[in-house]
């Protein structure tokens, strides 16, 4: 027994495990002459939700003509405890299971924090549709906050946002409000024995310059971005398991145009 509890993954849970359950059941696969016997670590404990822990907490803007509060009663009405089910072993689609429910500017908004949650996990990403365009009256290229984390929900196109929990237990989102013009989602769950580590990596392209004879084409030129966030999970024996790009973006420059007669 203690040679299994000193096992690295275990030390997190090791006081909420059914331990005599777990052995059992690989002495079972061994009498039966297996070559080997695959657990499931979360089938055996006793308490999951005494392991629950944040894993990760994302910020979000409230958009104009968005209200917070409306937002976060109407989830309360469909989840009085506020959990947002991530279920095990199956694809969350952020159209399906609240479009009935908020508005595509209410989902986009906690669909980007959503994102970035999901990004220190080992979750599947599988459909993300975003804004290329960057509102360069309130950003530039070097503060715009939403890089890698870009969502944008339009179901008249068919927009959604979507990703796949593969694990063995349901995790779940808490969205709460920090003051009118801003909220933060929460991602809940078993913490992961994995060291995940997400690498944002920008590419500015320069814009061009272009003249004209009629002051009224005039504009101010902007570089333009592409962006590619990558996630490497290692695990306990710091042995690479994972390493892709799993967000490319790519915000085009604008072009400068200059007066010339």
């Amino acid at each position: 027994k203690e040679e299994i509890l000193s096992l690295p993954f275990l030390q997190n849970v090791k006081d909420n495990l059914d331990l005599d359950g777990l052995i059992r059941k690989i002495l079972e696969d061994a009498s039966m002459m297996k070559s080997f016997s695959s657990q499931d670590v979360e089938d055996y404990l006793i308490d999951t939700e005494s392991s629950v822990q944040i894993i990760f907490s994302a910020p979000f803007k409230v958009p104009e003509g968005v209200q917070i509060d409306d937002v976060i009663s109407t989830l309360n009405a469909r989840y009085p405890d506020g959990h947002i089910p991530i279920p095990a072993k199956e694809v969350f689609d952020i159209v399906d299971v609240l479009g009935n429910d908020l508005q595509d500017d209410e989902l986009t908004m906690i669909a980007s924090a959503m994102l970035e949650t999901i990004l220190y996990t080992n979750f599947i990403i599988n459909e993300v549709n975003y804004n290329p365009v960057i509102d360069f009256t309130t950003y530039t290229v070097d503060n715009y906050p939403y890089y890698g984390r870009n969502v944008q929900i339009n179901r008249v196109v068919g927009n959604s946002f979507d990703f796949y929990n593969p694990n063995h237990f349901t995790y779940y989102f808490v969205v709460n409000k920090v003051d009118e013009y801003n909220g933060t989602v929460r991602l809940y769950g078993l913490p992961f024995e994995y060291d995940i580590q997400v690498t944002v990596h920008k590419t500015q392209i320069p814009y061009v310059t272009q003249e004209t004879t009629s002051i009224d084409l005039l504009q101010e030129g902007h570089n333009g971005v592409s962006v590619e966030v990558q996630r490497e999970i290692r695990d306990l024996y710091n042995r690479v398991i994972s390493d892709e790009i799993v967000i490319f973006e790519f915000y085009p420059p604008i072009v400068e145009i200059i007066f010339h007669p």
